[in-house]
């Protein structure tokens, strides 16, 4: 390969192209994400899953140098003032610990569920597949 920035750079896109769409359908590895409660979407005014002020959708980067490509979104500087941090409990799934109102004292638990965008599709691996392929035999 004679130039690998440019390489790595459109396996990069392909790999953030598809993980927008992830954001755009509601889809994860095995399917469409679990949907929201009825009190979050009263709490958000939408149900629109993962994207509440858009801030973790426009948190992912794709940077490419000579030996790789990296996509990343957490503790990713969004703007001037905001920060997003909060990508992989999002990804992962994580508790919440919250005061259980009918028993007066004691605590519950509540399990957010995963919900990952961090993921390639079978068809973006196939595209990054062929352009590796194209690269390597000169035809791009």
């Amino acid at each position: 390969f004679k130039n690998t920035d440019k390489l790595y750079a459109h396996i990069a896109k392909i790999a953030k192209d598809d993980i927008i769409n992830h954001f755009d359908n509601s889809m994860g590895p095995d399917g469409k994400w679990a949907p929201l409660k009825p009190l979050t979407i009263a709490k958000k005014k939408s149900s629109k899953i993962l994207v509440h002020t858009g801030n973790l959708k426009k948190s992912i980067r794709a940077r490419a140098g000579k030996i790789s490509a990296i996509i990343e979104a957490h503790w990713s500087k969004v703007d001037k003032w905001n920060f997003v941090n909060y990508g992989w409990l999002q990804q992962n799934g994580f508790r919440v610990i919250k005061r259980d109102k009918k028993k007066k004292t004691g605590w519950k638990y509540e399990q957010v569920p995963a919900r990952q965008f961090m993921w390639l599709s079978d068809e973006s691996k196939e595209k990054m597949k062929q352009y590796l392929t194209d690269s390597y035999l000169g035809e791009r």
